[in-house]
């Protein structure tokens, strides 16, 4: 989870396009800090924390689980849980695979 960012015109940041403007849901401002250390502080990860309990008690917003659900794809591919997908497979049946 929280391998996306948007920035807002104020400078601040939130993961994914849903929270803008959500208080709870920033996790800096570049204004303040650099991105950097945004993206590798407390805040982000407690965010993170935050946008999985909501999706696991499916109270999240509509827009926000596809953005969970793509977060969710890429860590388990970083972690060796879900190989790549067969090109072959994928022109198959392209629509079966899009996040």
């Amino acid at each position: 989870m929280g391998m996306v960012s948007t920035i807002d015109t104020d400078g601040n940041v939130y993961i994914g396009t849903a929270e803008i403007g959500d208080n709870e849901m920033r996790i800096g401002n570049i204004y303040n800090n650099r991105f950097q250390d945004i993206w590798e502080s407390k805040k982000h990860q407690k965010v993170i924390e935050l946008m999985s309990s909501r999706y696991q008690q499916k109270v999240c917003k509509a827009k926000l689980c596809r953005h969970i659900v793509s977060h969710e794809s890429v860590e388990k591919f970083l972690c060796g849980k879900i190989k790549p997908l067969d090109l072959k497979e994928i022109l198959n049946d392209p629509l079966s695979h899009f996040i």
